[in-house]
């Protein structure tokens, strides 16, 4: 893992080696640093509201976040995205973007039903109404993604809500590309079939 990197998880709180871990290690840091700036930004809200300076009054700057975060987000090689509640991308990464051929900026505001194959929105819907069931579950998953080639992207998608006050207000995801997994589980299991003694 790069230096600079864990320079900055380990600023952030992370530590580097869970950085490297399972899709849903990594969505839960996504929803811990994600938690974090919410609350940093309410809290400087709330100041302004009360019209006191939320420097003078030593409240966390909110900003240092976001940076950390932005760059942290933006070096992961699984692809991660932010979405609203009725699925519409509301932040992604440069993996994402690779693994649909789509510019991050084209992404941001597509639902994410647009980047999925059929065959994978049924079992998409049903992760969600897992979610809305039990706001806490962590749902995975593999789901099959489009690229503007045509061609389809495997994946293993952990997913969460995002909660603040207690109620779900976005969707964290991170989906990692499960094909080269796939291909060697499938020519061990042929291997296995041809010769029993393997």
């Amino acid at each position: 893992m790069d230096r600079t990197l864990v320079r900055q998880l380990r600023a952030l709180g992370i530590d580097p080696t869970e950085a490297s871990a399972s899709p849903e290690v990594l969505a839960r840091l996504l929803g811990q640093v994600s938690r974090t700036y919410a609350l940093q930004r309410r809290l400087r809200q709330r100041l302004r509201e009360q019209g006191r300076d939320p420097e003078a009054d030593g409240a966390p700057d909110a900003t240092s976040v976001p940076s950390r975060f932005e760059r942290f987000f933006h070096l992961a090689s699984d692809a991660m995205f932010t979405a609203t509640l009725d699925g519409r991308i509301t932040g992604a990464n440069e993996a994402l973007a690779e693994m649909t051929g789509l510019a991050r900026e084209d992404l941001i505001g597509r639902t994410v039903a647009s980047i999925v194959a059929p065959t994978s929105l049924e079992p998409m819907l049903e992760m969600r109404r897992t979610k809305f069931r039990d706001p806490e579950a962590v749902t995975r998953y593999d789901v099959e993604l489009l690229h503007v080639d045509g061609s389809v992207v495997l994946v293993e998608l952990a997913s969460q809500f995002e909660r603040l006050d207690g109620r779900p207000y976005e969707i964290l995801a991170i989906a990692r590309d499960i094909r080269e997994r796939r291909a060697r589980e499938t020519a061990l299991r042929d291997q296995a079939e041809r010769d029993p003694l393997t």
